[in-house]
């Protein structure tokens, strides 16, 4: 058996466990607040290979970059742990569905 050195040290509690990028993304999340963010086109002489702009990306508004005590990033939860998210969404109703109507509407 080989032995284990650097192991990676867990996440804090505050991470958001919905944006690792898999098929359901945020849905999972109870607090879910849906933001759609503009990446902006960097501008590079020279090295410019982008030929189209940036896609618009839906992500949400509580998340944020988190920095670990091992230095690692990690996406974090504005609100918290898992249990300050359920807290969260216990006060506040949630629309079923998110539409570009309902985010035009600023409903969510």
């Amino acid at each position: 058996m080989r032995e284990v050195r650097d192991r990676q040290q867990t996440l804090p509690e505050d991470r958001c466990p919905h944006v690792s990028g898999g098929q359901a993304g945020f849905r999972g999340c109870p607090a879910f607040r849906a933001v759609i963010e503009q990446p902006e086109h960097p501008v590079l002489p020279g090295l410019d290979f982008l030929t189209h702009e940036p896609s618009p990306l839906l992500t949400c508004s509580h998340l944020l970059v988190g920095s670990a005590d091992d230095g690692r990033f990690y996406g974090r939860c504005r609100l918290g742990p898992a249990a300050a998210r359920w807290a969260y969404a216990n006060l506040r109703p949630r629309p079923s569905r998110v539409t570009a109507a309902t985010l035009d509407r600023g409903a969510i």
